[in-house]
């Protein structure tokens, strides 16, 4: 289930707007219930982390739920960042009953029988997983190249991110923006991590993490990653350790939406309107 979080909003403010929930109906709700709801999460993203050290995480910051009530505490633990968290289906039905809400439809599947389009465009073999496979091979209207499985039965399967690209191309399948690149770098220290690179609509180089996604099982791009180091072979940070190794540089203090900030090996640098400030001058900008 996805659960999309808005600016400035909580995780279990996100879970109750999902749901419908109303400030009404949420002040009737015990804080114990909200306790549970979040020890759910937890384990969820616990057990993601088990099976896959670089998987999405839902929240960053503590997990202490005996102080979800407390207002001061809010910074500090189950910190969502805005965009969207995906919870498993068992999760999220644990959630909708703790809350009082069923858990909505699911959309009905259409027939594994019907009619569906023959997939158009090159067909070529190349090597998808390991194995020689057909792909087809199509542009998209920004004249992108975009790779595809080809199905048995004619249609197109699950889209493609190149592994090697000298020669015959080799391939991973899953579901990956047109022309995305695999490398495997150091990211949080941990080497050959898969990491993917595309291009964003506005013609920006995009890097993120290689994981599975929970629900279909496929390849997919996760988390944004941070380079510390950009030369010889790159290396990188999740985009959660480096908003925490930020705070961190800050006192525990949020960065104003006015500054970037960059890190190069342990040393982190501000800029505010494109210009190079000092830390003590962040510092002062947040009082």
């Amino acid at each position: 289930m996805d659960i999309e979080i808005k600016k400035n909003q909580g995780l279990t403010q996100a879970i109750a707007s999902k749901l419908g929930l109303s400030k009404a109906e949420c002040k009737k709700i015990d804080t114990t219930v909200w306790q549970d709801v979040m020890k759910t999460v937890d384990e969820e993203q616990a057990t993601r982390k088990e099976k896959n050290p670089n998987d999405t995480s839902i929240f960053s910051g503590g997990n202490d739920v005996s102080t979800i009530d407390k207002k001061e505490n809010w910074k500090s633990n189950f910190i969502a960042k805005e965009g969207t968290v995906s919870l498993s289906d068992e999760s999220w039905s644990k959630i909708s009953g703790m809350l009082g809400k069923k858990e909505a439809p699911k959309t009905e599947e259409k027939s594994k029988t019907e009619d569906k389009p023959k997939a158009e465009g090159k067909v070529i073999k190349r090597s998808v997983d390991g194995e020689k496979k057909d792909i087809i091979v199509t542009k998209n209207e920004k004249g992108q190249k975009v790779r595809r499985e080809l199905n048995a039965d004619g249609t197109a399967g699950d889209t493609l991110a190149a592994t090697k690209t000298f020669g015959n191309n080799k391939y991973i399948a899953g579901d990956f923006p047109p022309e995305t690149r695999i490398w495997e770098r150091t990211v949080n220290g941990q080497k050959d991590t898969q990491i993917g690179v595309y291009h964003d609509d506005n013609g920006n180089k995009i890097r993120k993490l290689v994981v599975t996604d929970a629900k279909t099982g496929k390849k997919t791009l996760g988390e944004e990653i941070i380079p510390v180091k950009t030369f010889g072979k790159n290396k990188y940070i999740t985009k959660t350790e480096f908003d925490a190794k930020v705070q961190a540089d800050l006192g525990g203090k949020t960065l104003p939406e006015d500054v970037t900030a960059k890190i190069s090996g342990d040393k982190i640098t501000y800029k505010c309107n494109g210009k190079a400030i000092s830390r003590e001058a962040v510092l002062a900008k947040i009082k």
